[in-house]
């Protein structure tokens, strides 16, 4: 299954024009569900490689694609599942493979971010739950640091959420996530709530503003399966 998998993703790279539209994307995300959890970590140093410039590629073609085909491709991402791979995986293979995978996602996931942030923006301005959540928010802007690999900011102001990988200045509440405990996340071995609650994340500025967001916190993740805390 990794092979058929490396061997889609070679396609999508040599797409002479737009990868969205080719069905190359959902194909790759459906070929990743069917590979088994510790063959799926043994391979994902090549994912992260090869799916890093795909999606710099999709980045720009987001903003063309229609809005239901965007919702069907989140729903066939199933982001949890995909994360509950690592969870499942062999931790004495996960022990062994991490010191590999780390240093890839914090070479790689900056250039995938941006993608994703712009898919999520996209379905998020579309969709009616979300949108009446957003309503009664307060404006804030959140900056979240996770260990080397990826930084996130979301803001909401007049009731419309952005997302971007760039930090904001003068954020209200800035979350700073570090890498082990960021695996430990994704692999299962670390609790979300042990790591905050016990100092692990560092959290600094108007914890207010972070705990109204967690009804929307919410509503998304369950949008996009995936668990947040």
């Amino acid at each position: 299954m990794a092979e058929e998998l490396k061997a889609l993703m070679d396609e999508a790279l040599g797409v002479d024009g737009a990868i969205v539209g080719t069905g190359l994307p959902t194909k790759m995300v459906e070929k990743m569900a069917e590979i088994d959890p510790d063959t799926f970590l043994e391979f994902m140093p090549t994912m992260l490689e090869k799916i890093g410039p795909i999606m710099e590629k999709i980045e720009g073609e987001v903003a063309g694609v229609e809005v239901n085909d965007l919702l069907e491709f989140v729903e066939k991402m199933d982001m949890g599942e995909l994360m509950g791979k690592m969870q499942e995986a062999d931790p004495a293979k996960i022990e062994e493979l991490m010191p590999g995978v780390m240093p890839k996602m914090a070479e790689y996931m900056p250039k995938i971010m941006p993608a994703m942030m712009a898919l999520m923006d996209k379905v998020t301005a579309s969709d009616e739950e979300l949108a009446e959540e957003l309503e009664g928010a307060e404006d804030m802007a959140i900056n979240i640091q996770m260990g080397d690999a990826m930084a996130m900011t979301m803001q909401i102001k007049d009731g419309k959420m952005a997302m971007g990988t760039t930090p904001v200045d003068n954020a209200d509440m800035s979350i700073e996530i570090p890498m082990d405990i960021m695996v430990g996340m994704i692999t299962g071995t670390a609790d979300p709530m042990s790591a905050f609650m016990g100092g692990d994340v560092k959290m600094d500025g108007d914890m207010s503003k972070g705990m109204a967001l967690m009804p929307l916190m919410t509503v998304f993740s369950e949008k996009f399966g995936m668990e947040l805390m």
